[in-house]
């Protein structure tokens, strides 16, 4: 069975269009639990992004892991001659470290759990070095 998700509070198919295509309807959500829990457990399943642009136009793009989504914004950023070059300066970087740092994440994930520790376990060493790299932001 696929797992239909869409983020941001829009649905785009019935319950009745769901089960025709084989999709599980899943409740619009806001941020990335129920995306990062479908990606662990590795089930099929498409995650939708959708932003509203100026003049309200919505803009539906399909989400990446959190690397690679990273990383193209970063690259899309960069690449759009329309954003002033001080603003893609400081922004790209950002992106880069969050690439970075979801890359460590999902490391650190890994090796946790198949070192036997538990969900609760990993958040709170998470958290701990957090704290430690940013010590401002607790």
């Amino acid at each position: 069975m696929r797992v239909s998700m869409m983020l941001s509070g829009l649905t785009w198919c019935s319950n009745a269009e769901a089960a025709r295509d084989g999709l599980a309807p899943v409740a619009p959500v806001n941020g990335g639990g129920l995306a990062e829990a479908v990606r662990q457990l590795r089930l099929p399943s498409t995650v939708l992004e959708v932003t509203r642009r100026p003049g309200s136009v919505v803009q539906v793009r399909e989400c990446l892991d959190p690397v690679a989504q990273a990383l193209r914004d970063a690259g899309a950023l960069a690449a759009d001659r329309s954003v002033p070059s001080e603003v893609a300066g400081r922004v790209v970087p950002g992106l880069c470290r969050t690439a970075a740092e979801a890359a460590l994440t999902e490391a650190v994930w890994r090796r946790q759990l198949r070192d036997g520790r538990g969900h609760a376990e990993i958040e709170a060493l998470l958290e701990e070095a957090r704290v430690r790299l940013m010590p401002s932001s607790a």
